[in-house]
């Protein structure tokens, strides 16, 4: 039982270096490439950010998500409606239609077009 606290604990210790890890390069990134942390800021998406959404519980909520059963399902749900050639791989194309489709939802008054001439180039 000692054992299995002792490597809990040090899970625990791994997880919070590897987050104070991410907290800092976010930091680094948003200071180097001058991206604004101010509300209200009318930067491009890109261009934007919010340092509170990387604290430790913050951070532990994402973790859980990733794993959490209902986003599971979800993902393999569109996983499953997408359409794939027959090894299984998805297009550029319907990569990007995919990739808008969730850009929509996260930035319903993005601009689609500039972020679909961006996905174009960058993939």
């Amino acid at each position: 039982m000692i054992f299995k606290i002792v490597k809990w604990v040090g899970k625990g210790k791994a997880k919070a270096a590897r987050f104070k890890a991410v907290r800092e390069l976010i930091s680094t990134v948003i200071h180097e490439r001058g991206i604004s942390t101010k509300s209200g800021d009318n930067s491009a998406y890109h261009k934007q950010g919010n340092l509170h959404m990387y604290s430790s519980e913050n951070m532990r909520k994402r973790e859980a998500l990733k794993v959490h059963p209902d986003i599971e399902r979800c993902i393999e749900r569109m996983w499953i409606d997408l359409k794939k050639d027959r090894e299984g791989n998805l297009s550029k194309e319907v990569y990007i239609d995919m990739l808008l489709i969730l850009y929509g939802i996260m930035i319903p008054d993005g601009n689609v077009q500039q972020a679909r001439a961006t996905a174009e180039v960058r993939l």
